[in-house]
């Protein structure tokens, strides 16, 4: 049993299309095709992911560990309420 939190969150956050855009791409020298091909889905799908117009699905999620993207099962469950 913890404190209730009953401020509002001032700061989103943050998205892991950005995190794969902003970071790991230029680092490693990652290309949409490259992504997309270690994921197993097309390219619309990953450029949708990069734009931010896509939501991280528990299987998207499951993919992304691939790349090193690990999602906690908690981070998981928080957009998916099936997972517990």
């Amino acid at each position: 049993m913890g404190i209730p939190n009953t401020r509002d969150r001032k700061v989103l956050p943050t998205h892991p299309g950005e995190m794969l855009r902003e970071d790991l791409m230029p680092d490693y020298g990652l290309t949409v095709s490259s992504i997309a091909k270690a994921l197993g889905v097309s390219r619309q799908t990953v450029n949708e992911l990069l734009r931010e117009r896509r939501a991280v699905s528990p299987e998207m999620a499951l993919r992304l560990s691939r790349l090193s993207l690990t999602y906690s099962k908690s981070s998981i469950s928080n957009n998916c309420p099936v997972i517990n």
